[in-house]
């Protein structure tokens, strides 16, 4: 057994390290799968560290965190585990209604749950579950790194790997945006607004959490700096150019010049990102490096360095990139409206679920009630990490998060403090910096949501407590704290109790992280089944007697993929719109008098299987407005049913009550069954929420609005408010009642102008 002892430990490290290098570049682990490869790792990590403790026994570091604190640390962490798994337990309505009266009305009204069914807190458990997955895979992580890193070498390899893997970040943003074809990594497709957007943003999506990344990475390599700094002493009293000598003489230039070049090229790439918030929190992160090393008398004298460093990157990097900054920051006074408008509109949630919260992973899925301004768009997340926490769990678990993080950070700043070697003193400057960095984007992002930064913040912050509290403060001493584990000691039962329950638990959390890349397998094979192989993009293959078995095929790998996750709206949505596609295809075979294929389902097949998938959608989802527009489709138009529609169509409307476009699809709705009086009712209120026409303000607008270039015009013609005129005119062909939607807006005016000038109407 002694012989497995160092295998364990090699595995776990390379573990660390293979999440470290594998989650950035999978686009920043966003996707399902990439999501559930890393939470497997993790538990299955953590399960071999449980097991090498049942082998060795566990031996405390010699500085550990006292005892009374762990144990405040982890009660609260179990407490928010355990308040985000009672957020998923079904509860009966008479508990239910008392602790969020808006999740029962939820459940019944738009999920079209019994009275006396019993249901969850979340409105979204699907959500709330991948969310408590991903937080669980993270203190995975960081129990690995607090427990298993002791030594400086251990830590120094992972340093080294976060920041090898910035520089490969960087090298890839820079390639990409040099050579850029459209494609992350020059084969994935991506939206096209990105081809012409400014800053870089490497294998993410987006550029601020490429900027997320980086400021993460960037005060780690000032802590290796500055440690390789103090190593280079000089002599009292010597002249300038001895001193010169003598630096330039120094063994560790080469490692010094090393990690400024890292500093240099990950700021100006943070830079060049043009993220705002990443450039704010960089700023104010290097701040607290400097305020945190003046603050120690032996670091003190080397606060010239950091002067020096400083200069270097605001001569270089900032003079440099001037322009694109300030452009980018003139942009502030209107880019940030929708945000602070979202932050308002994100209240209304906290007013509606003021104990428990919509459920852990729900805002998108409840934002959407509450949103009044930019309709036309959705928001997965509110970019403010605080508010979303305090939106999704209320009071009570943003109270639990608060003290942990509270307590823990408090704890290391007062460890730091203490700590007399120079290495500690460093890396754990550069690891509270890093953090602070995270803390500031956080306000005006969502980074923390992004598993690859979360992630690399959990390692960065696990980190720091290894250094303050495991690594020892002589170097000799690394030998020894390496070799604890090799020697097998008694183990009390006492001792076993914890990691054996642990090593329990982690099953069925592996299980269901399991399943879910099992479910997205058979997901992913939909769009490969489907794809028109004889076009370059992802279209949808034409539905023809010889394609007809390809969308069975289809059908049965979405279904198996609900059966797997069934609490996934995704599956049954995909399976609904495969069976109604082939329902309708169906209905023209049969008026044509053709046969079907065999094992392809008749009509009434189709469409029952179709409704009941939707059924279950809306059951995992209830507040988006697409399976209820879907579902009253299927009652209008295949089963004739119009109270069941119009019931629909209701529920559509207040999923999404500000909406123009759920509007306009209601109103196209109630036209198609010739209920005209609905329709233009509907269209009156779109005509008051639609602002799809209107320009942000800024210093061209006055300009745009009198001479109306072509791109204006156009999207004036792609507007909802356009869309409601034209219908009002098939309606009624009165052009009264067409001017008579218009608001009082300025721009509406035009909008009506240009309708009319279509029409040759006056």
């Amino acid at each position: 057994m002694n012989a497995a002892i160092p295998l364990m430990d090699k595995l776990l490290e390379k573990g660390v390290l293979f999440l470290l290098f594998f989650t950035p570049l999978v686009f920043g682990t966003v996707q399902k799968w990439s999501v559930s490869m890393m939470e497997i790792i993790s538990f299955l990590l953590l399960a071999l560290l449980l097991i090498k403790m049942l082998v060795t026994g566990y031996h405390p570091a010699k500085g550990a965190m006292t005892r009374r604190t762990s144990i405040i640390l982890m009660t609260l962490c179990l407490l928010f585990a355990a308040f985000a798994t009672l957020q998923l337990l079904p509860l009966p309505a008479n508990l239910l209604g008392p602790a969020s009266p808006e999740a029962l009305r939820i459940h019944t009204t738009l999920g079209n749950a019994a009275a006396d069914a019993w249901q969850t807190i979340s409105i979204n458990p699907y959500a709330t579950r991948q969310d408590l997955l991903l937080l669980l895979s993270y203190a995975a992580v960081f129990t690995i790194i607090a427990n298993h890193y002791r030594t400086q070498a251990q830590v120094r390899t992972v340093v080294t790997a976060i920041l090898s893997m910035g520089v490969l970040l960087v090298i890839i943003a820079v390639l990409q945006k040099t050579f850029w074809n459209g494609r992350i990594f020059w084969f994935y497709p991506v939206d096209e607004n990105l081809a012409s957007g400014a800053g870089i943003w490497g294998p993410y999506i987006n550029r601020n959490h490429f900027a997320g990344y980086l400021e993460i990475a960037i005060p780690l390599a000032l802590g290796m700096l500055l440690y390789l700094a103090t190593t280079s002493r000089t002599l009292p009293g010597a002249t300038l150019g001895a001193r010169a000598m003598r630096f330039l003489s120094s063994p560790t230039l080469g490692s010094q010049a090393s990690y400024f070049l890292l500093v240099l090229a990950m700021t100006a790439a943070l830079f060049a990102t043009l993220s705002r918030g990443g450039i704010i929190a960089c700023t104010v992160s290097f701040c607290c490096f400097v305020w945190l090393t003046r603050s120690r008398r032996s670091l003190r004298r080397r606060s010239l360095l950091l002067v020096a460093v400083a200069l270097a990157l605001t001569v270089v990097v900032v003079f440099a990139s001037w322009d694109s900054l300030e452009d980018r920051f003139e942009l502030l006074d209107t880019d940030h409206v929708s945000r602070l408008d979202a932050w308002r509109d994100s209240l209304g949630i906290l007013r509606d679920y003021p104990l428990t919260g919509s459920g852990l992973g729900t805002f998108e899925a409840a934002f959407r009630r509450y949103q009044t301004k930019n309709t036309n768009g959705i928001f997965d997340h509110t970019h403010n990490d605080y508010l979303e926490l305090l939106t999704d769990t209320g009071p009570v678990g943003f109270a639990l998060v608060a003290l942990a993080l509270a307590l823990f950070f408090t704890t290391l700043y007062r460890r730091w403090r203490r700590r007399r070697s120079m290495y500690a003193k460093c890396l754990g400057a550069g690891g509270l910096s890093s953090c602070c960095a995270m803390a500031i984007h956080s306000f005006t992002d969502f980074n923390l949501h992004i598993p690859a930064n979360a992630l690399l913040f959990t390692v960065v912050a696990a980190l720091t407590y290894a250094v303050l509290f495991n690594v020892s403060d002589h170097h000799g001493a690394d030998l020894a704290l390496a070799n604890t584990f090799l020697a097998p000691v008694p183990v009390t039962t006492v001792r076993r109790l914890l990691p054996v329950t642990l090593l329990l638990l982690l099953t069925p959390l592996t299980c269901m992280a399991m399943t879910g890349l099992m479910a997205e397998r058979h997901y992913a094979a939909v769009d490969r089944i489907l794809d028109n192989k004889q076009t370059g993009e992802l279209d949808l293959t034409p539905l023809l007697p010889e394609t007809a078995p390809r969308y069975v095929e289809a059908l049965q790998e979405a279904m198996k993929a609900q059966r797997l996750e069934p609490s996934r709206a995704l599956y049954s949505w995909t399976a609904a719109e495969i069976a109604t596609r082939m329902g309708l295809w169906a209905s023209a075979m049969e008026l044509l008098k053709e046969p079907l294929p065999a094992g392809v389902p008749s009509r009434e097949q189709a469409f029952t299987m179709a409704r009941s998938q939707l059924q279950l959608a809306i059951s995992a989802d209830p507040t988006n407005p697409d399976f209820h527009l879907a579902l009253a489709g299927l009652y209008e138009n295949r089963y004739g049913d119009p109270v069941a529609a119009q019931n629909e169509l209701r529920r559509a409307v207040e999923s999404f009550p500000n909406n123009a476009a759920i509007r306009l699809a209601v109103a196209r709705h109630q036209l198609a069954a010739d209920r005209k009086g609905d329709a233009l009712e509907q269209l009156r209120l779109l005509a008051k929420l639609d602002d799809s026409y209107q320009l942000p303000e800024s210093s061209r607008k006055a300009g745009t609005l009198e001479t109306q270039p072509g791109w204006y015009r156009n999207m004036l013609y792609r507007s909802n408010l356009y869309a409601a005129l034209d219908m009002a005119w098939r309606i009624t062909r009165d052009p009264q009642v067409v001017k008579g939607l218009i608001p009082e807006h300025s721009e509406a005016k035009i909008v009506l102008q240009a309708f009319l000038d279509a029409k040759w109407l006056e």
